[in-house]
């Protein structure tokens, strides 16, 4: 009998997205960078009952019990009133919950840290107002740094056993001394700084950026994955270009024995459920067209990967290197070393930032 396939994975991940939008609107995201979808998505807040329902499969179904469900796709969970009772429900059910927020909402902070989430990652992209607004649009960076205090303060008083990450997106334009102040900051608190190369997201607006750079037709193109005035500001702050990402991926490829078209780690170790109930192709496409199944509650684990890995959104990705050129940048010797936590990597830093 073929075993259960979470049963062979050490980790697995759900993204149950219980908000479906969000309350910033940041140009290297789709909830920024792609307003014309919004009529089409689910931007409501996923009802309760439908909730728990999906917990319960995601319960009965990973049988491996290290099974990590995050509470987050592109909406910001804590706009959702009923999040500590989600997370104190995730945890009863022997799961690991995870909660991703850019800590601008005026959320009940005291009752999502006493609920005790596994993880708590924070989103950031700077220290200072006018830095951190460039890329997290909209977002106040003083309120940001009050929740951040409450954090620790509630953790400290509920003697709460959360994780939290300091997920800092860096730019050409923050990776210096507002780079270092933040560093600063987590380490007072107690919390894991993690450096990360910023993206442009979705995968549809890359997929579009590099085909249409090969002169390629793309059947799945439409207007709302183009390349627009925005977009081209925010890629000029990436280190990070999409196109030059997919040549450099072309030339391993080539070079590499395996075949690097075959493995995608965000499908094989990662199922995004949007708050309709839908479950979407991958966790890094946007548009509603790209689901594979109306309802999780239909399909066993196993019958919803099948469509997901035949799906042929998801070869021409795969064919264009998005599935895993994503992170060769942040593996290269120079960018570990400039996102480095020791003397030699702030130097570097300060060298580097008068090159870009």
């Amino acid at each position: 009998m073929q075993k259960n396939f979470l049963m062979q994975k050490d980790k697995y991940q759900y993204s149950v997205e219980i908000a479906g939008s969000c309350n910033l609107r940041c140009p290297s995201c789709p909830v920024g960078n792609m307003r014309d979808v919004k009529e089409e998505r689910p931007t409501k807040l996923i009802d309760s009952n439908l909730f728990y329902k999906i917990i319960d499969k995601i319960s009965s179904e990973a049988v491996n019990k290290n099974c990590f469900v995050s509470v987050f796709d592109w909406g910001e969970p804590t706009l959702h009133p009923e999040l500590p009772k989600f997370i104190t429900y995730i945890n009863q059910k022997g799961l690991k919950s995870r909660i991703s927020s850019n800590l601008n909402h005026e959320a009940d902070f005291r009752s999502i840290i006493r609920s005790n989430p596994t993880e708590f990652q924070i989103s950031i992209s700077g220290y200072s107002s006018e830095v951190y607004s460039t890329t997290h649009a909209r977002g106040n960076i003083f309120k940001v740094k009050s929740h951040m205090y409450k954090l620790r303060q509630y953790a400290d008083q509920f003697k709460a056993s959360t994780e939290f990450h300091v997920c800092y997106h860096v730019y050409k334009h923050n990776f210096a001394d507002e780079f270092e102040e933040m560093k600063k900051l987590s380490k007072e608190l107690n919390f894991k700084f993690i450096p990360i190369l910023a993206k442009l997201m979705p995968i549809e607006k890359n997929l579009a950026y590099i085909m249409s750079k090969n002169g390629e037709n793309n059947k799945f193109n439409d207007k709302k994955n183009f390349i627009n005035d925005q977009d081209k500001k925010i890629i000029d702050l990436l280190f990070v270009d999409p196109y030059e990402e997919y040549k450099e991926w072309k030339k391993k490829s080539k070079l590499k024995k395996n075949n690097l078209t075959s493995y995608c780690t965000k499908r094989e170790y990662k199922t995004p459920i949007r708050v309709d109930g839908s479950v979407g192709l991958c966790c890094a496409v946007y548009n509603t067209s790209l689901k594979v199944v109306n309802n999780f509650l239909d399909l066993p684990h196993d019958k919803i990967h099948e469509l997901r890995k035949n799906n042929d959104y998801c070869g021409t990705c795969m064919q264009h290197g998005l599935h895993d050129n994503w992170k060769m940048k942040q593996s290269q010797l120079f960018y570990k070393s400039l996102l480095g936590n020791n003397f030699i990597s702030k130097l570097q830093r300060k060298i580097f930032k008068n090159f870009v």
